[in-house]
Order: structure tokens, then C-alpha cells, then sequence
């Protein structure tokens, strides 16, 4: 569960991010263009889509990420599920924390 104050911190990154693709990975996530589960728009329920997608790609993860790029790479991997993709050198926007007691944005 993200707490309360994480969610309004990533919403808001979410929202007055101008690239035209956002994603939600792993905080560890290497190489840099690494995939993400992609954030289909910039909406509170877009949010908990691509989360509910990353919690089920990476169920172990506590630290995560939300990403932000002007291109996408084309999908690598047939095993890859449906909205997983690579950005093309991300920047990160905001990183989060599925505990209680940690959240932040850069």
C-alpha cells in the first residue's frame, strides 16, 4: 500500500511531467532504460493501474519509481506482459515506497 502522502507526491509529478511517456519501475532498475509498466495518461486511476501492473510484474518490491521519457524503444520480449515497455534514457520523476514512513520526489 502507498501511503496517502506518496500518492499526492507522485500525482503531482505525474501531472506537470511534459514527456510524453511515463512508466512505474523498480527504484533499482538497471540499465538505465530498463522497462517500466507505462502510465496509459495522468489521471489518480492511471496511477493505480500501472501500479497494480508493477506490483504484479515485481510482487517483492517495495521501492519504485515513476519515470519519464519522449520515447519509447520497441518491446523487447515476447514474455513481457501487456504495457511493459522500454523508455529510451529516462529521467526519473518521482520515487516512492510501498512503506509506510517513506516517500519522495526528486
Amino acid at each position: 500500500m502507498i501511503p496517502p502522502q506518496a500518492i499526492r507526491d507522485v500525482l503531482a509529478a505525474l501531472r506537470s511531467g511534459s514527456h510524453r511517456y511515463m512508466a512505474i519501475r523498480p527504484a533499482d532498475a538497471t540499465p538505465a532504460n530498463a522497462p517500466g509498466i507505462i502510465v496509459p495518461g495522468r489521471s489518480a486511476a492511471d496511477l493505480a493501474y500501472a501500479c497494480d501492473g508493477a506490483g504484479e510484474q515485481w510482487p517483492h518490491c517495495q521501492a519504485w519509481c515513476l519515470i519519464g521519457s519522449d520515447e519509447q524503444l520497441a518491446e523487447i520480449g515476447d514474455d513481457w506482459p501487456p504495457g511493459m515497455r522500454a523508455l529510451q534514457m529516462p529521467v526519473t520523476l518521482a520515487n516512492f515506497s510501498t512503506q509506510y514512513g517513506s516517500a519522495g520526489t526528486e
